[in-house]
């Protein structure tokens, strides 16, 4: 009878290491899917961090093609205007010549 009690004791006790082997192992498996989950949400957050940036990014490009558009649409215009300009007093030195010479003529 006392060994009875001694195998029915062991027999426990195995049990118990079993069923706390397989609570290890359960709690270990939730550990893992846990991290595992986590590191699946970071990876999208950082995926869509990127996809954000990129788009910023593209955006920026775009107003920076735009100021340099319209920088270069002025530097064309200033262009016209100098040499309107040039044109234009080019023209007021011819005028000068020909009055000078009238004048001249005329003094005559």
């Amino acid at each position: 009878a006392k060994q009875a009690e001694l195998d029915r004791l062991e027999n426990e006790r195995i049990e118990r290491e079993r069923l706390s082997l397989e609570e290890a192992e359960r709690l270990e498996k939730e550990r893992l899917a846990a991290e595992a989950e986590e590191a699946r949400l970071k990876a999208e957050r950082l995926k869509e961090e990127r996809r954000l940036e990129a788009q910023r990014l593209e955006q920026e490009c775009i107003e920076q093609e735009r100021i340099f558009a319209e920088q270069a649409a002025e530097a064309e215009r200033l262009e016209q205007e100098r040499i309107s300009a040039e044109e234009a007093a080019g023209a007021a030195r011819l005028e000068e010549e020909r009055i000078v010479t009238e004048a001249a003529e005329i003094a005559d």
